[in-house]
């Protein structure tokens, strides 16, 4: 699976571009987050899933990177489809509360262990 750590985006048995984020999700990791999700709209892939389930801290910074990505993908690419997937409870809130889902483009969060 591509991870952020390496700047490789993976493609699934669904034929999904994939890449994990790391555990932080924060100042510290924001530019490679931000290049490795930009990776993620280069892919040319239809469906594009974010593994989130190492993500244990975003802060205002990586909330930051993630909704410009969602707005990025609005403007170049908005007929892509996007899960958030291994989404903690908290994470999640934090998505829906600065309202990733509204940006016209189908998206789907998945919280840990939901299947």
């Amino acid at each position: 699976m591509g991870d952020v750590a390496d700047d490789e985006v993976s493609i699934d048995e669904h034929g999904r571009a994939v890449i994990a984020l790391p555990a932080q999700v924060d100042i510290t990791t924001a530019e490679r987050v931000r290049e490795g999700l930009l990776s993620l709209v280069d892919s040319g892939c239809q469906q594009l899933h974010l593994d989130m389930s190492a993500v244990e801290k975003i802060d205002s910074t990586g909330l930051a990177v993630v909704m410009a990505f969602m707005a990025t993908l609005h403007r170049e690419r908005p007929e892509a489809k996007v899960l958030f997937d291994g989404l903690s409870p908290m994470v999640n809130r934090i998505l829906h509360m600065f309202r990733a889902q509204d940006f016209n483009i189908e998206t789907e969060f998945r919280e840990r262990g939901d299947d």
